[in-house]
């Protein structure tokens, strides 16, 4: 079973990277994005059939 987990930060917490991304955006002439999250995106293999035992993995 494949496992999809994204991590970002907590909102109010300080973003730089995110916000280089934005300014980065907003020079190629994308001016109407706003906001920028930047997370990590991850996909887990796991050997398990059980939907409802693999819930254990996603705390």
């Amino acid at each position: 079973m494949k496992i999809k987990v994204i991590v970002t930060l907590k909102n109010g917490v300080l973003d730089p990277q995110g916000k280089a991304i934005q300014q980065t955006l907003n020079g190629m002439n994308f001016g109407n994005v706003e906001d920028v999250r930047q997370g990590k995106y991850f996909e887990i293999e796991v050997k398990e059939k059980d939907e409802k035992k693999s819930k254990v993995f996603s705390r």
